[in-house]
């Protein structure tokens, strides 16, 4: 049998324990938080970046890597013991595609990736030869080709520096553009 000191003593401490307001900083969301918007990993299948979500969370996605790339630290890699390149036809078989390389980016001999040759129309990278649909000035995107001269480009293409980014790096490449 509980005393009248007891029930008084228990709203007291029912009293102190219960919530007086809303707490502005309790995020419910924040210990289901899977991972930090632009975080980078290697998964199974390769770079996964943390993108937010159509529900407004974040949770992995998988970042496009071209045929034969490596994750190395959450980026796309170059093949273990690839050729650099400065044009596809240092490449033989291959085509010269754009990797994560160091802290910056790097050309090297690696398998096609798509079907659509440098210059042809492409709606995402997968497409590509080259693993690399880059939007142009002009307008539209084609399919990247890398160059040292303007003799590599064909279709009214220039050889110039374009600014890409690669699994979350960013860089000034050389590459065949209208």
């Amino acid at each position: 049998m509980v005393s009248a000191r007891g029930l008084v003593l228990w709203a007291a401490l029912g009293a102190v324990a219960a919530c007086t307001g809303a707490n502005p900083d309790y995020d419910p969301d924040a210990a289901s938080a899977i991972c930090t918007g632009g975080q980078r990993r290697c998964g199974a299948a390769g770079p996964e970046v943390c993108a937010q979500q159509a529900s407004g969370g974040y949770d992995w996605a998988q970042d496009f890597c071209p045929a034969g790339g490596r994750c190395d630290n959450g980026h796309c890699a170059a093949p273990a013991g690839a050729t650099a390149c400065v044009r596809n036809a240092d490449c033989g078989a291959q085509v010269c595609v754009v990797f994560v390389s160091g802290a910056g980016l790097g050309r090297f001999c690696a398998p096609a990736t798509g079907s659509i040759i440098g210059g042809g129309a492409c709606q995402t990278s997968s497409d590509c030869l080259s693993g690399l649909c880059q939007k142009q000035a002009t307008g539209g995107a084609l399919c990247y080709t890398a160059c040292a001269e303007a003799g590599d480009c064909n279709g009214g293409r220039t050889c110039q520096q374009a600014d890409v980014t690669i699994t979350g790096v960013r860089g000034t490449i050389q590459g065949c553009m209208k």
